[in-house]
């Protein structure tokens, strides 16, 4: 699902591999932001629903089957980074953040909720900080 309306022309697979990152940049900044101004309720309607629509995103994208496990990083390994390095770099820091959340879901005790928690918090000042990095 394309962010942008590409309809009216063919796109090559560059064209494709810039919209594509962009649109991946652009929506991993807006979850990261979601989940920073959630101030650490994690399991939030806010947070939940803006990881959702990423990985409904990836999925549309991808054209990958509903109902399949959705990777953060999926495609991320296709791209060509010449270029690109910071962009793609950014985006996975921004994968592993999501992983995280995910983690922090899945926890079966509170004191594992309470270490994915932190680990979350790590990840998400990782986010910020490599962002800043390729902003300069």
């Amino acid at each position: 699902m394309p962010l942008t309306n590409a309809t009216w022309y063919e796109e090559n697979t560059a064209d494709r591999q810039q919209r594509h990152l962009r649109e991946r940049a652009f929506l991993t900044n807006a979850v990261c932001r979601e989940i920073q101004a959630s101030d650490g309720d994690y399991d939030s309607q806010q947070v939940r629903t803006a990881v959702t629509m990423f990985q409904r995103w990836i999925t549309e994208e991808f054209g990958l089957p509903d109902g399949e496990s959705i990777r953060f990083r999926h495609g991320l390994d296709e791209l060509d980074d010449v270029g690109t390095a910071d962009t793609i770099r950014e985006i996975q820091t921004g994968a592993d953040v999501f992983q995280d959340v995910q983690l922090f879901w899945w926890a079966d005790s509170a004191m594992e909720s309470a270490r994915y928690a932190e680990k979350l918090s790590a990840s998400l000042a990782m986010y910020f900080s490599t962002r800043s990095a390729s902003e300069r």
